[in-house]
């Protein structure tokens, strides 16, 4: 049984989205880029700077990306720097 639709998920299903991506896979990848970068950050712990940058790191290569990438981007440099792990 399919859940009904919620506003947000009508707006995100519009022209916004590239064919053949869903919008609860864009939310869920950076869903976890953001709890990875936030453990890291918490834990200075290696599998969570590692999942982190696995998802980030595609990022950068993105001409303009959206603002919450660019925060999140911006926040994984930080961490690395405070942390003493320049990549």
């Amino acid at each position: 049984m399919r859940r009904p639709l919620r506003a947000w998920d009508r707006e995100l299903r519009g022209s916004q989205m590239p064919k053949g991506v869903s919008s609860s896979r864009v939310r869920a990848e950076q869903s976890r880029a953001l709890l990875s970068v936030t453990l890291y950050g918490c834990t200075d712990n290696c599998i969570y700077r590692e999942q982190a940058h696995g998802i980030i790191d595609s990022w950068r290569t993105e001409e303009r990306p959206k603002k919450i990438k660019a925060q999140l981007i911006r926040r994984l440099d930080d961490y690395d720097e405070w942390l003493g792990h320049r990549r």
